[in-house]
Protein backbone atom coordinates (compact mmCIF):
# COMPACT_ATOMS: atom_id res chain seq x y z
CA UNK A 1 0.00 0.00 0.00
CA UNK A 2 3.00 2.11 0.81
CA UNK A 3 3.95 2.44 -2.79
CA UNK A 4 0.04 3.50 -4.47
CA UNK A 5 -0.41 6.94 -6.01
CA UNK A 6 -1.61 9.28 -3.81
CA UNK A 7 -3.82 10.59 -6.50
CA UNK A 8 -7.00 8.67 -7.30
CA UNK A 9 -6.86 7.48 -11.08
CA UNK A 10 -9.24 6.64 -13.67
CA UNK A 11 -8.61 2.92 -12.65
CA UNK A 12 -9.07 3.74 -9.18
CA UNK A 13 -12.36 6.10 -9.58
CA UNK A 14 -13.87 2.90 -11.68
CA UNK A 15 -13.33 0.70 -9.16
CA UNK A 16 -14.57 3.14 -6.67
CA UNK A 17 -17.47 3.54 -8.79
CA UNK A 18 -17.82 -0.38 -8.89
CA UNK A 19 -17.52 -0.97 -5.49
CA UNK A 20 -20.25 2.10 -4.52
CA UNK A 21 -22.78 -0.01 -7.01
CA UNK A 22 -22.58 -2.95 -5.01
CA UNK A 23 -22.82 -1.19 -1.72
CA UNK A 24 -20.08 -3.92 0.27
CA UNK A 25 -18.40 -5.42 -2.39
CA UNK A 26 -16.43 -8.98 -2.03
CA UNK A 27 -13.35 -10.09 -3.69
CA UNK A 28 -15.40 -11.60 -6.80
CA UNK A 29 -16.35 -7.87 -7.24
CA UNK A 30 -13.59 -6.88 -7.43
CA UNK A 31 -12.22 -6.24 -11.10
CA UNK A 32 -8.56 -4.52 -10.56
CA UNK A 33 -6.20 -5.42 -7.13
CA UNK A 34 -4.05 -2.82 -7.92
CA UNK A 35 -7.32 0.15 -8.13
CA UNK A 36 -7.95 -1.61 -5.14
CA UNK A 37 -4.76 -1.32 -3.19
CA UNK A 38 -4.88 2.24 -4.33
CA UNK A 39 -8.44 2.88 -2.59
CA UNK A 40 -7.22 1.24 0.68
CA UNK A 41 -4.03 3.08 0.62
CA UNK A 42 -6.24 6.34 0.08
CA UNK A 43 -8.83 5.63 2.72
CA UNK A 44 -11.44 5.42 0.22
CA UNK A 45 -12.21 2.02 1.23
CA UNK A 46 -12.33 -0.17 4.35
CA UNK A 47 -12.72 -3.54 5.17
CA UNK A 48 -14.82 -5.20 7.55
CA UNK A 49 -16.09 -9.27 7.20
CA UNK A 50 -14.60 -10.10 4.18
CA UNK A 51 -16.27 -7.12 2.51
CA UNK A 52 -14.94 -3.68 0.72
CA UNK A 53 -17.14 -0.81 1.84
CA UNK A 54 -16.80 3.20 1.11
CA UNK A 55 -15.23 5.44 4.09
CA UNK A 56 -17.04 8.37 3.57
CA UNK A 57 -13.61 10.05 2.07
CA UNK A 58 -14.17 7.40 -0.48
CA UNK A 59 -18.04 8.86 -0.47
CA UNK A 60 -16.47 12.31 -0.95
CA UNK A 61 -14.50 10.92 -3.55
CA UNK A 62 -17.56 10.07 -5.84
CA UNK A 63 -19.34 13.45 -5.33
CA UNK A 64 -16.03 15.27 -6.03
CA UNK A 65 -16.18 13.34 -9.33
CA UNK A 66 -19.62 13.17 -10.28
CA UNK A 67 -21.36 10.57 -8.56
CA UNK A 68 -23.81 9.48 -5.77
CA UNK A 69 -23.06 6.94 -2.70
CA UNK A 70 -24.54 4.47 -4.91
CA UNK A 71 -22.61 4.88 -7.65
CA UNK A 72 -24.80 6.87 -9.97
CA UNK A 73 -24.21 9.76 -12.14
CA UNK A 74 -25.59 12.94 -10.77
CA UNK A 75 -28.48 13.40 -12.85
CA UNK A 76 -27.63 17.10 -15.31
CA UNK A 77 -29.99 18.97 -13.10
CA UNK A 78 -28.36 17.91 -10.11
Amino acid sequence: LDSVSPDLGDSGLSELVNIALVSAADVGDIKDQDALAQLLGLGLVETAEGLYMLTDAGKSALEDAGFDAYGEPFAAGD
